[in-house]
């Protein structure tokens, strides 16, 4: 199995909404756009406690963002235990 930094999940997310606002003092306003994506088809095992998770959004134009973080597990599930 990949460890985690080697899963690209981008296709099994699905899109959960938009959202548009305008954002400072008037005459100085930006548009600010937000896109949330979420999933359930991803899981993670008491293995993967502790790994690094790299999140990174590119818009045109623009650039990229990378956010990372650290994955803490705290149980992990069985479904045949159900």
């Amino acid at each position: 199995m990949a460890s985690v930094a080697q899963v690209d999940i981008t296709d099994r997310l699905s899109e959960i909404g938009h959202e548009a606002a305008l954002v400072g003092e008037p005459g100085l306003r930006r548009m600010m756009y937000r896109t949330r994506r979420a999933t359930d088809a991803v899981r993670f095992t008491a293995g993967d406690d502790t790994k690094r998770l790299a999140c990174k959004a590119t818009v045109s134009d623009i650039g990229s963002a990378l956010v990372v973080a650290t994955l803490l597990v705290h149980r992990q599930y069985n479904r045949l235990l159900q």
